[in-house]
Order: C-alpha cells, then structure tokens, then sequence
C-alpha cells in the first residue's frame, strides 16, 4: 500500500509512532514545502492539519477511488463537503490528529459514506493501527467527551472552587487519568479545545456546551 501523509512536523512524528514497514509511506511537511506530484498515485491520502482549513478538502475529493482521510474533530466530514457543495469521488474518512491522539494504539475513524468502512476493513487488513469506527460529528468520540471536561474543570476555575493544580491532582489520583483536564488541554493546544466547543454549540446548541469565559480568553493568548 502506498500512503502520501500530509501535516505538521510535530504530528507527522506522532503518526511515525507505528510500524509501517509493511507500506510504502511519503511524508509532506507543512507548511515547509508546496505539493507539486500526483496525488492519484497512491492508494491512501491522510491530512493530518486539514481541519484548520476546512475549505481545502476540495483539493483531494476528486480522487476517484482513493482512500483520504482527513482530520475531522473541529468540523465533521458533513460539514466540510456541505461548504464546498461537491460530492465526494474518493472514499471520504476522518481521524482525529490532535496532540496525543495519533500516537495512540487506537484510532478513531469517522466516515462520510457507510460503505467506505466495509471497503476499508477489506483491503487493508494488515494497517498497523486498530481502528475504532465512530459517527461522523464534531469531536468524534474521545475529544467530545474530553473538551465537556477540560471545559468544566475551567468553570471551576472561573467560579473559584478549585485551582488548576487542584483539579488536575483530583483528577489524575481520584479517577487514575493519564493527565490532569487542564495540563491535558495545554497539550492539546486550548484554541483546539475552544474550536471543538463552539463546534458542538453549532451542531448541539450554546445551551449545551456553554463555554467557560477563561478557557475562551485563554484560547486566544
């Protein structure tokens, strides 16, 4: 299987965490170069950074027959091809590429069209990653669930019933979290959870997840 990835320095190492001797793997660091080859040469594009710029999924969809699989936590698949207003040639799916999550035993793969998983688990059976299919919205699973914590662990902040130290101390002994909710959301990078969030305010209601005013003003810093 050839496979072109595509993304940052810093998340392109974390998807070299897995064993791809069985593949043949190209790597296009961005935003170091410009992509000038043929995209139809290989058999699975990934783009680890498209979500920051949704509207660029146009330049992979008329790859008729490929496998793409783009980031897809701060906007779904739906979302991004609702804004283009062209229907998909390729076999449309979406990962999530956050910090900490590529170089995971698991991923989460959503999928624009029902069929593409079937076709997927058919030809690439011996892919390094164990892949857990989940629906196509924003957040997918993990980080919906996640950025609902770290969004409340900075309530408690914002209304002064614990401190950060505090919470992520509770957090780690109290519930055995790899990270606390507030060191976890630095590493994630907090403009991505506040992106997620105002995400699932479009998608759920402002109701549901209102955002706590610090993690906004924090998003920006």
């Amino acid at each position: 299987m050839e496979i072109l990835v595509i993304g940052t320095p810093s998340r392109i190492k974390d998807f070299q965490v897995h064993n791809w001797q069985e593949h043949k793997v190209k790597y296009h660091f961005i935003p170091e170069s410009i992509f000038t080859e043929d995209l139809n040469q290989y058999d699975v594009v990934f783009h680890l950074n498209l979500d920051d710029t949704p509207l660029n999924i146009k330049d992979y969809i008329h790859l008729k027959g490929k496998f793409v699989v783009v980031s897809a936590t701060k906007k779904s698949l739906h979302q991004m091809i609702f804004a283009i207003n062209k229907k998909p040639e390729c076999y449309l799916l979406g990962i999530n590429c956050l910090p900490t999550f590529l170089s995971r035993k698991v991923w989460e793969f959503s999928a624009f069209m029902p069929q593409s998983i079937a076709l997927w688990q058919e030809k690439f059976q011996n892919f390094p990653v164990q892949i857990a299919w989940v629906a196509d919205q924003v957040g997918m699973v993990s980080l919906r669930v996640l950025a609902a914590i770290i969004n409340e662990a900075y309530w408690l902040v914002q209304e002064k019933n614990a401190n950060e130290k505090d919470i992520d101390n509770a957090m780690r002994l109290g519930t055995n979290y790899p990270l606390g909710p507030i060191e976890w959301g630095n590493i994630i990078g907090l403009n991505n959870i506040y992106d997620i969030l105002v995400g699932l305010q479009e998608e759920f209601g402002k109701e549901r997840f209102p955002i706590a005013p610090i993690l906004k003003n924090k998003s920006f810093i």
